[in-house]
């Protein structure tokens, strides 16, 4: 999704603020990801059930293909994974979009 420190949507700008402050940091590779909807099991994690996001992500299924990529859905474990494959040989900078981590 969008990250702009200068959204008048809360999250959004958030995210834009928080990208912009760990931008200038010292590190050789910074991989910032940017998720659609996280679906996975919150119950694992101690989280309760939120129903608005359950019913998101049967809808979201049903209508797959007619979503663009990075606004569908995707599972907290394929962020996980795009993040473990891309972090150990990250250079410079480099955002990852809803889309890409689905297809990789």
């Amino acid at each position: 999704m969008g990250a702009n420190a200068e959204s008048s949507v809360f999250y959004n700008r958030v995210k834009g603020e928080l990208e912009e402050a760990v931008t200038p940091l010292s590190f050789e590779g910074l991989v910032i990801a940017r998720p659609s909807l996280l679906i996975g099991d919150r119950a694992a994690l101690g989280q309760p059930e939120r129903q608005l996001e359950k019913g998101s992500a049967v809808f979201m299924k049903m209508l797959g293909p007619l979503i663009p990529a990075n606004y569908r859905a995707i599972a907290a474990a394929q962020v996980a994974r795009t993040l473990l494959a891309r972090t150990p040989s990250a250079e410079g900078r480099a955002v990852v979009l809803s889309g890409e981590m689905q297809r990789s």
